[in-house]
């Protein structure tokens, strides 16, 4: 669904009133300016600004060829301009402005190793399971039987094969998903690399970038940049000899600890009431 316009791309808004005097101002008033919304959802969504992208480019398809026109983007608008000039049929014609636009581009990468999933789960189930040895060492003078010390060993495995299996799964090499079904739109990396194609050699004009200081856009580029970076270290780990030396590595740290305490077993028989 379509969200309301904005509150500054209504007529009477004092950004439209000083944008239009100031483009009647640069233009000697030679032009009549003529502005309009473009409402689209507004979604962070890839495929929501490929959408838009080509029912703005539509639009300016429409205007005269003796007309010039300006986009003003806020946010994610200034890569659907951007995308929908560089579709137009005369792109010449038209100017961009973004204010506060996170500029992206996703580009398909090799992740087709099949054995990484599975090396980053054992990973962490084998480092679960040294967590455990090493926390029972020095539980004091808690008494636990073989049986159940076996089962908590099993169990921090599972939980850490989970771990590793969700991490691999969600953050690493994530599906293309969406919410109602998989469309062919996503199963194909390629038609994804060109829905986020901002190239900026596509406006033969300057483009104008309005960017304050600690914007969302600063913000989102910053934490998108971290959030890479870890997760491409995480599957060059996973997928590297990094991570076997790194399992030996941790076992022998585990065992280079010696116990607080002896280690107790309760191997006695249980005891029966009459």
């Amino acid at each position: 669904m379509k969200t309301p316009v904005a509150a500054w791309c209504h007529e009477e808004a004092e950004f439209i009133r000083v944008l239009k005097r100031k483009i009647s101002e640069i233009m000697d008033n030679t032009y009549h300016i003529h502005i309009e919304p473009f409402n689209w959802s507004g979604s962070n969504s890839i495929f929501a600004r490929e959408e838009a992208a080509k029912n703005l480019a539509a639009k300016l398809d429409e205007i005269p060829a003796d007309h010039l026109s300006f986009v003003v983007g806020h946010s994610h608008g200034g890569n659907v301009g951007l995308l929908a000039i560089s579709r137009t049929e005369q792109s010449g014609r038209h100017y961009l402005a973004t204010v506060a636009t996170p500029f992206l581009k996703i580009y398909a990468t090799n992740r087709d190793y099949s054995l990484g999933g599975w090396l980053l789960s054992l990973y962490i189930a084998l480092l679960s399971i040294s967590a455990g040895i090493f926390a029972h060492r020095n539980m004091g003078s808690i008494e636990i039987s073989m049986p159940l010390y076996l089962i908590l060993l099993s169990l921090a495995a599972t939980f850490g094969w989970l771990i590793g299996a969700s991490v691999y799964r969600f953050l690493i090499n994530p599906p293309p998903k969406n919410r109602l079904s998989w469309t062919p739109f996503q199963m194909k990396p390629r038609l994804l690399e060109r829905a986020t194609a901002y190239n900026t050699k596509c406006i033969p004009h300057p483009l104008l970038v309005v960017r304050g200081i600690d914007d969302e856009a600063g913000l989102v580029l910053s934490a998108g940049l971290i959030a890479n970076r870890v997760t491409r270290l995480v599957y060059d780990f996973s997928t590297g000899q990094t991570a076997a030396m790194m399992i030996n590595l941790a076992f022998a740290i585990s065992t280079l600890f010696s116990p607080a305490h002896p280690t107790k077993w309760d191997c006695t028989p249980p005891k029966f009431s009459d």
